[in-house]
């Protein structure tokens, strides 16, 4: 099996998904980029920006990806701006299968704020939604380019209860895991 890299913007559910849809299969590893790299280095994302800045947390990035990549039945959790840097998402797209989660403004801000001091952009826009609806608009419209690169778009919008994320990680897995059902990407 090729690997498997969910892309798209922050608070759509990637991780969500991945985790359900990993459960759900013997064999598969499910790998979040993000907690990885945070694994590696001993700190938060947040952190190696702050300390290291964007440019090392970019090069750590892409050599996770790239090194989790190489491994057996992998779904992999990409960050939001992964795709965006280098050549990741040329990468991406001819090592495996790339499906970009979507999900409303709504649906995103109310995750964000939801998620509370988990996400810095939470914390930063506390008591301004109308300003974190405002910047993640923004931030949603400088990648839409690099999202629309994937090979397939799938909803993050039913992952709110326990029943929509099975029902979610179903059809997913039944898109992109059976091999009967499998478009047939170029290899």
């Amino acid at each position: 099996m090729r690997p498997v890299f969910i892309v798209g913007f922050m608070a759509t559910g990637k991780s969500t998904l991945g985790r359900a849809v990993a459960s759900r299969c013997h064999g598969l590893k499910f790998y979040d980029l993000d907690e990885v790299i945070e694994q590696e280095e001993g700190m938060t994302v947040a952190t190696i920006f702050a300390t290291k800045g964007q440019d090392y947390f970019r090069l750590r990035e892409a050599e996770a990806l790239r090194k989790l990549a190489s491994l057996p039945q992998v779904l992999i959790s990409c960050g939001g701006g992964t795709p965006c840097y280098g050549n990741n998402m040329e990468f991406m797209k001819d090592s495996g299968v790339v499906v970009c989660l979507d999900a409303g403004l709504d649906t995103i801000c109310r995750r964000i704020i939801e998620a509370g001091p988990t996400r810095p952009l939470a914390s930063k826009y506390a008591d301004e939604p109308d300003r974190l609806k405002a910047h993640v608009e923004e931030m949603l419209n400088a990648r839409k380019y690099f999202y629309s690169l994937a090979h397939e778009k799938f909803s993050g919008e039913l992952l709110e209860t326990e029943e929509d994320v099975d029902k979610t990680a179903n059809e997913f897995i039944s898109r992109y895991l059976n091999e009967d059902n499998r478009k047939p990407y170029p290899s």
